[in-house]
């Protein structure tokens, strides 16, 4: 116990004298645990809780194909009017 007692005094004398390192090291510090509290709190809300939709695992996303090279995201109006049209093939649909 004493020798860290002897350790955590030399380290505080050791900050005193070089206080250009001492804020660089609280400054590098602060930064890092900010980021990595940032970074938790979107994986924690993107992808560890539960989507705040009744029955989340009935959630689709529905994508244009053409001639089976390519699928694009974005539906048009008549896209939305055609998928509309079938009455049992969406409970909802949304953009």
């Amino acid at each position: 116990m004493e020798q860290l007692l002897q350790d955590f005094r030399f380290a505080v004398r050791s900050l005193r004298k070089s206080r250009a390192f001492s804020a660089i090291a609280f400054v590098t510090l602060a930064v890092g645990m900010g980021a990595v509290t940032a970074m938790f709190g979107v994986v924690d809300g993107v992808l560890l809780k539960p989507l705040r939709y009744r029955d989340p695992h009935r959630i689709v996303a529905v994508l244009n194909r053409y001639n089976d090279r390519a699928a694009f995201p974005n539906l048009t109006g008549g896209d939305e009017i055609d998928i509309n049209a079938e009455p049992d093939t969406f409970e909802a649909f949304a953009y």
